[in-house]
Protein backbone atom coordinates (compact mmCIF):
# COMPACT_ATOMS: atom_id res chain seq x y z
CA UNK A 1 0.00 0.00 0.00
CA UNK A 2 2.84 2.41 0.84
CA UNK A 3 4.54 1.65 -2.53
CA UNK A 4 1.28 2.21 -4.35
CA UNK A 5 0.77 5.48 -2.48
CA UNK A 6 4.25 6.69 -3.42
CA UNK A 7 3.61 5.81 -7.11
CA UNK A 8 0.29 7.65 -7.03
CA UNK A 9 1.96 10.72 -5.51
CA UNK A 10 4.74 10.69 -8.16
CA UNK A 11 2.21 10.25 -10.96
CA UNK A 12 0.15 13.16 -9.65
CA UNK A 13 3.24 15.38 -9.50
CA UNK A 14 4.16 14.57 -13.11
CA UNK A 15 0.64 15.38 -14.27
CA UNK A 16 0.68 18.68 -12.36
CA UNK A 17 4.05 19.70 -13.86
CA UNK A 18 2.83 18.82 -17.36
CA UNK A 19 -0.38 20.76 -16.81
CA UNK A 20 1.17 23.87 -15.29
CA UNK A 21 4.25 24.00 -17.55
CA UNK A 22 7.74 25.04 -16.57
CA UNK A 23 8.22 28.51 -15.16
CA UNK A 24 10.54 30.95 -16.96
CA UNK A 25 9.58 29.93 -20.51
CA UNK A 26 9.12 33.07 -22.65
CA UNK A 27 6.31 33.35 -25.17
CA UNK A 28 6.27 35.75 -28.12
CA UNK A 29 3.94 38.69 -27.67
CA UNK A 30 2.22 41.10 -30.07
CA UNK A 31 1.92 44.82 -29.44
CA UNK A 32 -0.37 47.11 -31.42
CA UNK A 33 0.46 50.76 -32.16
CA UNK A 34 -2.17 53.31 -33.18
CA UNK A 35 -1.80 56.96 -34.26
CA UNK A 36 -0.52 58.97 -31.33
CA UNK A 37 1.41 55.97 -30.03
CA UNK A 38 5.15 55.42 -30.32
CA UNK A 39 6.54 52.80 -32.68
CA UNK A 40 10.03 53.10 -31.20
CA UNK A 41 8.55 52.88 -27.71
CA UNK A 42 6.77 49.64 -28.59
CA UNK A 43 10.01 48.23 -29.98
CA UNK A 44 11.93 49.29 -26.87
CA UNK A 45 9.48 47.41 -24.65
CA UNK A 46 9.54 44.28 -26.84
CA UNK A 47 11.49 41.09 -26.31
CA UNK A 48 13.18 38.86 -28.85
CA UNK A 49 10.61 37.10 -31.02
CA UNK A 50 7.86 39.66 -30.45
CA UNK A 51 5.81 41.37 -33.15
CA UNK A 52 4.85 45.06 -33.33
CA UNK A 53 1.80 45.71 -35.52
CA UNK A 54 1.32 49.32 -36.61
CA UNK A 55 -2.13 50.52 -37.62
CA UNK A 56 -3.18 53.02 -40.28
CA UNK A 57 -1.95 56.56 -39.84
CA UNK A 58 1.07 58.83 -40.21
CA UNK A 59 3.89 58.58 -37.69
CA UNK A 60 6.95 60.80 -37.14
CA UNK A 61 10.53 59.70 -37.70
CA UNK A 62 11.55 56.83 -35.40
CA UNK A 63 14.98 56.26 -33.86
CA UNK A 64 15.63 52.72 -32.66
CA UNK A 65 18.74 51.60 -30.78
CA UNK A 66 17.72 48.39 -29.04
CA UNK A 67 19.63 45.22 -29.92
CA UNK A 68 17.77 41.91 -29.74
CA UNK A 69 19.04 38.35 -29.73
CA UNK A 70 16.51 37.18 -32.32
CA UNK A 71 14.15 38.87 -34.74
CA UNK A 72 11.48 41.34 -33.69
CA UNK A 73 8.97 41.95 -36.51
CA UNK A 74 7.68 45.45 -37.15
CA UNK A 75 4.86 45.38 -39.67
CA UNK A 76 1.85 47.25 -40.97
CA UNK A 77 -1.51 45.82 -40.01
CA UNK A 78 -2.89 43.78 -42.93
CA UNK A 79 -4.69 45.95 -45.48
CA UNK A 80 -3.85 49.23 -43.69
CA UNK A 81 -1.69 52.10 -44.99
CA UNK A 82 1.00 53.03 -42.49
CA UNK A 83 3.20 56.04 -43.31
CA UNK A 84 6.33 56.67 -41.26
CA UNK A 85 8.54 59.74 -41.76
CA UNK A 86 11.75 57.78 -41.55
CA UNK A 87 13.63 55.21 -39.49
CA UNK A 88 17.07 55.59 -37.95
CA UNK A 89 18.71 52.40 -36.66
CA UNK A 90 21.67 53.22 -34.42
CA UNK A 91 23.32 50.08 -33.08
CA UNK A 92 19.99 48.23 -33.26
CA UNK A 93 19.83 44.59 -34.30
CA UNK A 94 17.46 41.82 -35.39
CA UNK A 95 14.59 43.93 -36.67
CA UNK A 96 12.42 43.02 -39.67
CA UNK A 97 10.26 45.79 -41.18
CA UNK A 98 7.53 44.99 -43.69
CA UNK A 99 4.50 46.49 -45.37
CA UNK A 100 5.30 50.13 -44.55
CA UNK A 101 5.30 53.37 -46.49
CA UNK A 102 8.42 55.27 -45.44
CA UNK A 103 8.25 58.88 -46.57
CA UNK A 104 10.31 61.62 -44.86
CA UNK A 105 8.82 65.10 -44.75
CA UNK A 106 12.21 66.69 -45.49
CA UNK A 107 15.03 66.21 -47.97
CA UNK A 108 17.50 66.43 -45.06
CA UNK A 109 16.22 63.12 -43.63
CA UNK A 110 16.76 59.66 -45.11
CA UNK A 111 13.94 57.16 -45.32
CA UNK A 112 16.01 54.44 -43.64
CA UNK A 113 19.38 55.27 -42.09
CA UNK A 114 21.47 52.46 -40.60
CA UNK A 115 24.61 53.26 -38.59
CA UNK A 116 26.63 52.55 -35.44
CA UNK A 117 27.22 48.87 -36.25
CA UNK A 118 23.53 48.10 -36.50
CA UNK A 119 23.03 44.61 -37.85
CA UNK A 120 20.49 42.02 -38.92
CA UNK A 121 18.07 44.66 -40.19
CA UNK A 122 15.67 43.96 -43.06
CA UNK A 123 13.15 46.09 -44.95
CA UNK A 124 10.79 44.14 -47.21
CA UNK A 125 7.51 44.65 -49.08
CA UNK A 126 7.64 48.38 -48.37
CA UNK A 127 7.51 51.64 -50.32
CA UNK A 128 10.25 54.20 -49.71
CA UNK A 129 9.52 57.64 -51.13
CA UNK A 130 11.63 60.82 -51.17
CA UNK A 131 13.92 62.02 -48.43
CA UNK A 132 17.61 62.72 -48.85
CA UNK A 133 18.23 59.03 -49.58
CA UNK A 134 15.64 56.25 -49.63
CA UNK A 135 18.20 54.07 -47.82
CA UNK A 136 21.55 55.11 -46.40
CA UNK A 137 24.17 52.89 -44.75
CA UNK A 138 26.80 54.69 -42.72
CA UNK A 139 29.98 53.09 -41.43
CA UNK A 140 31.39 56.07 -39.56
CA UNK A 141 30.96 57.53 -36.11
CA UNK A 142 29.17 60.61 -37.42
CA UNK A 143 28.35 62.29 -40.69
CA UNK A 144 31.97 63.45 -41.03
CA UNK A 145 33.67 61.75 -43.96
CA UNK A 146 37.01 62.18 -42.16
CA UNK A 147 36.05 59.57 -39.57
CA UNK A 148 36.58 56.50 -41.72
CA UNK A 149 36.46 53.22 -39.80
CA UNK A 150 37.46 49.65 -40.69
CA UNK A 151 34.87 47.21 -42.05
CA UNK A 152 34.68 45.43 -38.69
CA UNK A 153 32.83 48.50 -37.40
CA UNK A 154 30.37 48.85 -40.29
CA UNK A 155 26.70 47.84 -40.17
CA UNK A 156 26.24 44.25 -41.35
CA UNK A 157 23.68 41.63 -42.36
CA UNK A 158 21.34 44.18 -43.97
CA UNK A 159 18.62 43.27 -46.47
CA UNK A 160 16.44 45.52 -48.64
CA UNK A 161 14.06 43.39 -50.69
CA UNK A 162 10.76 43.23 -52.58
CA UNK A 163 10.23 46.97 -52.24
CA UNK A 164 9.83 50.15 -54.29
CA UNK A 165 12.39 52.94 -53.87
CA UNK A 166 11.63 56.25 -55.59
CA UNK A 167 12.13 60.00 -55.55
CA UNK A 168 15.20 60.43 -53.34
CA UNK A 169 16.77 63.90 -53.44
CA UNK A 170 20.22 62.34 -53.99
CA UNK A 171 20.57 58.53 -54.33
CA UNK A 172 17.90 55.88 -53.89
CA UNK A 173 20.50 53.78 -52.03
CA UNK A 174 23.83 55.09 -50.77
CA UNK A 175 26.25 52.76 -48.98
CA UNK A 176 29.15 54.33 -47.16
CA UNK A 177 30.15 51.38 -45.02
CA UNK A 178 28.32 48.04 -44.91
CA UNK A 179 29.21 44.38 -45.10
CA UNK A 180 27.10 41.39 -45.99
CA UNK A 181 24.33 43.52 -47.43
CA UNK A 182 21.75 42.29 -49.94
CA UNK A 183 19.65 44.49 -52.22
CA UNK A 184 17.26 42.11 -53.94
CA UNK A 185 14.18 42.22 -56.17
CA UNK A 186 13.35 45.91 -55.82
CA UNK A 187 11.98 48.48 -58.23
CA UNK A 188 14.46 51.35 -57.90
CA UNK A 189 13.55 54.37 -59.97
CA UNK A 190 13.39 58.09 -60.58
CA UNK A 191 15.59 59.81 -58.03
CA UNK A 192 14.98 63.54 -58.30
CA UNK A 193 16.60 65.35 -61.23
CA UNK A 194 18.61 68.16 -59.67
CA UNK A 195 22.20 69.40 -59.39
CA UNK A 196 23.27 66.46 -57.21
CA UNK A 197 24.75 63.17 -58.41
CA UNK A 198 21.54 61.14 -58.37
CA UNK A 199 22.14 57.39 -58.59
CA UNK A 200 20.06 54.27 -58.15
CA UNK A 201 22.60 52.40 -56.02
CA UNK A 202 25.96 53.85 -55.02
CA UNK A 203 28.54 52.18 -52.81
CA UNK A 204 31.78 53.87 -51.77
CA UNK A 205 32.56 51.44 -48.94
CA UNK A 206 31.24 47.88 -48.76
CA UNK A 207 32.34 44.27 -48.50
CA UNK A 208 30.27 41.33 -49.74
CA UNK A 209 27.52 43.51 -51.19
CA UNK A 210 25.00 41.57 -53.31
CA UNK A 211 22.83 43.44 -55.83
CA UNK A 212 20.37 40.89 -57.19
CA UNK A 213 17.31 40.87 -59.50
CA UNK A 214 16.49 44.58 -59.32
CA UNK A 215 14.86 46.76 -61.97
CA UNK A 216 16.30 50.28 -62.23
CA UNK A 217 14.79 53.00 -64.43
CA UNK A 218 14.95 56.81 -64.58
CA UNK A 219 13.90 58.19 -67.97
CA UNK A 220 15.17 61.61 -68.98
CA UNK A 221 18.31 63.41 -70.10
CA UNK A 222 19.37 65.02 -66.81
CA UNK A 223 22.51 63.72 -65.19
CA UNK A 224 25.07 62.33 -65.43
CA UNK A 225 23.35 60.04 -62.97
CA UNK A 226 24.17 56.34 -62.77
CA UNK A 227 22.06 53.23 -62.30
CA UNK A 228 24.62 51.26 -60.25
CA UNK A 229 27.93 52.90 -59.35
CA UNK A 230 30.55 51.11 -57.29
CA UNK A 231 33.94 52.46 -56.32
CA UNK A 232 36.16 54.08 -53.78
CA UNK A 233 35.31 57.47 -52.31
CA UNK A 234 36.81 60.40 -54.16
CA UNK A 235 39.13 61.45 -52.65
CA UNK A 236 39.98 58.17 -50.88
CA UNK A 237 40.29 58.34 -47.11
CA UNK A 238 43.84 58.43 -45.81
CA UNK A 239 43.39 55.14 -43.90
CA UNK A 240 42.32 53.15 -46.94
CA UNK A 241 39.21 51.86 -45.16
CA UNK A 242 36.60 53.11 -47.61
CA UNK A 243 36.73 50.67 -50.50
CA UNK A 244 34.41 48.34 -52.37
CA UNK A 245 35.34 44.66 -52.31
CA UNK A 246 33.78 41.27 -53.11
CA UNK A 247 30.63 42.53 -54.83
CA UNK A 248 28.07 40.52 -56.82
CA UNK A 249 25.89 42.31 -59.37
CA UNK A 250 23.57 39.63 -60.75
CA UNK A 251 20.36 39.48 -62.85
CA UNK A 252 19.59 43.20 -62.80
CA UNK A 253 17.83 45.22 -65.50
CA UNK A 254 18.98 48.84 -65.91
CA UNK A 255 17.14 50.67 -68.68
CA UNK A 256 16.41 54.26 -69.65
CA UNK A 257 18.53 55.54 -66.78
CA UNK A 258 19.65 59.14 -67.30
CA UNK A 259 23.35 58.31 -67.31
CA UNK A 260 25.52 55.20 -67.27
CA UNK A 261 23.91 51.84 -66.56
CA UNK A 262 26.57 50.11 -64.41
CA UNK A 263 29.97 51.63 -63.60
CA UNK A 264 32.97 50.38 -61.63
CA UNK A 265 35.38 53.05 -60.46
CA UNK A 266 37.96 51.52 -58.13
CA UNK A 267 36.65 48.14 -56.94
CA UNK A 268 38.22 44.78 -56.14
CA UNK A 269 36.70 41.37 -56.91
CA UNK A 270 33.46 42.47 -58.54
CA UNK A 271 31.38 39.88 -60.43
CA UNK A 272 28.87 41.26 -62.95
CA UNK A 273 26.70 38.36 -64.11
CA UNK A 274 23.52 38.00 -66.22
CA UNK A 275 22.66 41.72 -66.26
CA UNK A 276 20.96 43.70 -69.02
CA UNK A 277 21.72 47.43 -69.34
CA UNK A 278 20.51 49.31 -72.40
CA UNK A 279 19.11 52.60 -73.71
CA UNK A 280 20.64 54.62 -70.87
CA UNK A 281 21.34 58.36 -71.03
CA UNK A 282 19.00 58.80 -74.05
CA UNK A 283 20.92 56.01 -75.74
CA UNK A 284 24.32 57.73 -75.71
CA UNK A 285 25.75 56.39 -72.43
CA UNK A 286 27.26 52.94 -72.05
CA UNK A 287 25.41 50.07 -70.46
CA UNK A 288 28.62 49.11 -68.64
CA UNK A 289 31.72 51.19 -67.88
CA UNK A 290 34.99 50.67 -66.04
CA UNK A 291 36.80 53.84 -65.05
CA UNK A 292 40.08 54.52 -63.25
CA UNK A 293 39.18 58.23 -63.14
CA UNK A 294 42.49 58.90 -64.89
CA UNK A 295 44.24 57.96 -61.65
CA UNK A 296 44.88 54.17 -61.69
CA UNK A 297 47.03 54.32 -58.55
CA UNK A 298 43.91 55.22 -56.56
CA UNK A 299 40.98 53.98 -58.62
CA UNK A 300 42.10 50.90 -60.53
CA UNK A 301 39.55 48.08 -60.78
CA UNK A 302 41.13 44.75 -59.92
CA UNK A 303 39.76 41.23 -60.39
CA UNK A 304 36.61 42.36 -62.20
CA UNK A 305 34.71 39.61 -64.00
CA UNK A 306 31.87 39.87 -66.52
CA UNK A 307 29.77 36.81 -67.33
CA UNK A 308 26.82 36.49 -69.72
CA UNK A 309 25.63 40.11 -69.76
CA UNK A 310 23.79 42.09 -72.44
CA UNK A 311 24.94 45.71 -72.79
CA UNK A 312 24.17 48.02 -75.68
CA UNK A 313 27.62 49.49 -75.22
CA UNK A 314 30.67 48.86 -73.03
CA UNK A 315 33.25 51.51 -72.16
CA UNK A 316 36.71 50.90 -70.67
CA UNK A 317 38.09 54.22 -69.52
CA UNK A 318 41.64 55.39 -70.08
CA UNK A 319 44.06 53.95 -67.54
CA UNK A 320 41.65 51.18 -66.50
CA UNK A 321 42.39 47.49 -66.78
CA UNK A 322 39.88 45.52 -68.83
CA UNK A 323 37.66 42.97 -67.07
CA UNK A 324 37.82 39.22 -67.53
CA UNK A 325 34.96 38.60 -69.95
CA UNK A 326 33.05 35.35 -70.43
CA UNK A 327 30.03 34.82 -72.71
CA UNK A 328 29.45 38.55 -72.92
CA UNK A 329 27.53 40.38 -75.64
CA UNK A 330 27.41 44.04 -76.57
CA UNK A 331 26.44 45.66 -79.82
CA UNK A 332 29.06 45.25 -82.57
CA UNK A 333 31.72 47.95 -82.42
CA UNK A 334 30.35 49.25 -79.14
CA UNK A 335 33.45 48.84 -76.95
CA UNK A 336 35.30 52.12 -76.61
CA UNK A 337 37.89 53.74 -74.40
CA UNK A 338 36.15 57.00 -73.57
CA UNK A 339 36.58 57.89 -69.91
CA UNK A 340 33.30 59.08 -68.47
Amino acid sequence: MRAASRLLSLSTSIVMVAFCGFTGVAHAATQHVYPGGSISGAVASSSSGDTVVVHAGTYPKQTISKAFGSTVSLQAAPGEVVAVQGFEFLGASHLALSGLRIEPDSTSVSGVRIANQAHDISVTQSTLVGGQFNVRLYGHGSNSSTEAKPSSEWPYNIRIADSELVGAAIDNVQIDGARDMTIEHNYIHDPQANDDHNDGIQSTASDRLRILRNVLAAPGTAGPDQGIILGRANPPDSYGYRKVTNTEVVNNLVHQWRGLGIILGGTDATAVVNNTAYDNGDGTWAGFTMSAKNDPAKFQNTNARLVNNVFDRMSVGSGSDSPAVESHWSAPGSVDTVDR
